[in-house]
C-alpha cells in the first residue's frame, strides 16, 4: 500500500526541515514547485537555494512556516518516476502552493519528501481542513492505481505478506522456502504487461512510459493487431529466440544443481541474515529520524516560549 503522510510546523523548523531532507546521503534529486527561480545549473546548486529560501521564509513568517509532506512508493521506483508522480501529486492538490520536492532512495522504499511553504501564491495559507490527510491519502492511492493498476498493486501487495509471514515463521523456527520479493517498477510492470500479452518490446510496440493503463492496453491491442497482419517469419524468430532461451536456463539449471549444496545452504542463510538486518536497521533509522525531527521542532518551540517569555519580562 502506498503511503502519504502530510503534518504543519510551527517557526524555526523550517530551515532543518530542508536541510534534513536534502542531506547528501539521502537525496538522489531535486526539484521544485512554482518555485523554478530556485533551480540551479546543479543539484548542488539547487540544493544551497533551497536552503536559503527555507531559512529566510522563517525570518519573514509568523506562525505556521511550513508543511511537511512524505509520499512512499511500495518497493523501489526510480527517482525521475518518483520527481514525476510528486509534481502531479503537487499539481493536483496543491496548484497555488510553492515546494521543494527531494527523492529518497536511502531505504527499501523509494519516497519523495515535500516541503511546502505555508503561504501560497496568491498570500494566502494554505487551508487544511480537519480531514485533508484522508483527501491527500485518498488522492495518492489513486494516483498510484491509475500509474501501476490495481491489480499490479493487490500482486504487490499479496506478495509483501508472502513475505512478512515468511520472516515471522522463520523468526518461529519454522523454516520453509522464501517466497519472491516483489520489486517492480513502472517501467518494470510495463514489461511485464507487455510480456504477458505477447509482445516483443523493440521499437515498433514499446509503450510509452507516460500512457497510462487504459492507453496501455490501447497501444497493446493495436501493437497485436499489426502483429498478425505482419509477417508469419517474426513468430518464428519468437519461437527460436525462445528456444534457446530456454536451452540456456536448462544448462543454467544443471549447473546450479552440481554446485555443493553446503556452500549454497550458508549462501542462502548469509543473504537472509544480511537482508533481516539490513530491513531492520533501515527501519530503527527510521524511527530515529522521525524522533530527531520531533525533538528538534520541540527545542525549537521552547526555545521560542522562552524567548518571548523573556521579551514579555523586559517590557
Amino acid at each position: 500500500m502506498s503511503v502519504v503522510k502530510f503534518k504543519g510546523h510551527t517557526k524555526g523548523a523550517s530551515g532543518k526541515n530542508v536541510d534534513y531532507i536534502m542531506r547528501d546521503s539521502a537525496c538522489e534529486s531535486v526539484s521544485f514547485h512554482n518555485l523554478d527561480e530556485l533551480r540551479g545549473d546543479t543539484d548542488f546548486d539547487s540544493k544551497v537555494n533551497a536552503r536559503s529560501y527555507a531559512y529566510n521564509r522563517e525570518d519573514e513568517e509568523k506562525g505556521r512556516t511550513h508543511y511537511r509532506v512524505i509520499l512512499s512508493f511500495d518497493g523501489k521506483e526510480t527517482s525521475e518516476k518518483a520527481q514525476e508522480m510528486a509534481a502531479e501529486f503537487l499539481k493536483e492538490n496543491f496548484p497555488d502552493a510553492r515546494g521543494i520536492v527531494a527523492i529518497h532512495q536511502d531505504t527499501d522504499n523509494t519516497h519523495a519528501h515535500i516541503w511546502l511553504d505555508a503561504r501560497q501564491l496568491d498570500d494566502k495559507k494554505i487551508h487544511s481542513p480537519k480531514d485533508h490527510i484522508n483527501q491527500l491519502s485518498s488522492s495518492w492511492q489513486q494516483q498510484y492505481d491509475r500509474e501501476y493498476g490495481t491489480e499490479r498493486a493487490q500482486e504487490f501487495a499479496e506478495k509483501r505478506e508472502e513475505m512478512r509471514q515468511w520472516r515471522e515463521d522463520k523468526h518461529n523456527g519454522i523454516d520453509r522456502p522464501r517466497p519472491e520479493r516483489a520489486e517492480m517498477n513502472s517501467e518494470q510492470w510495463r514489461d511485464k504487461e507487455a510480456k504477458d500479452l505477447g509482445i516483443e518490446k523493440n521499437d515498433e510496440t514499446r509503450i510509452d512510459s507516460n500512457q497510462r493503463p487504459f492507453e496501455v492496453r490501447d497501444s497493446a491491442a493495436q501493437a497485436i493487431e499489426s502483429a498478425l497482419a505482419g509477417s508469419v517469419s517474426n513468430l518464428t524468430a519468437a519461437e527460436r529466440q525462445l528456444d534457446r532461451t530456454g536451452a540456456g536456463i536448462e544448462r543454467e539449471a544443471g549447473q546450479l544443481d552440481g554446485a555443493k549444496s553446503g556452500v549454497a545452504e550458508q549462501a542462502g542463510r548469509v543473504d537472509e541474515a544480511t537482508t533481516y538486518l539490513d530491513e531492520t536497521v533501515n527501519r530503527e533509522l527510521e524511527e530515529l529520524r522521525d524522533i530527531v525531527e520531533e525533538v528538534v521542532e520541540r527545542d525549537n518551540e521552547l526555545e521560542e516560549m522562552e524567548r518571548t517569555e523573556r521579551d514579555g519580562m523586559e517590557y
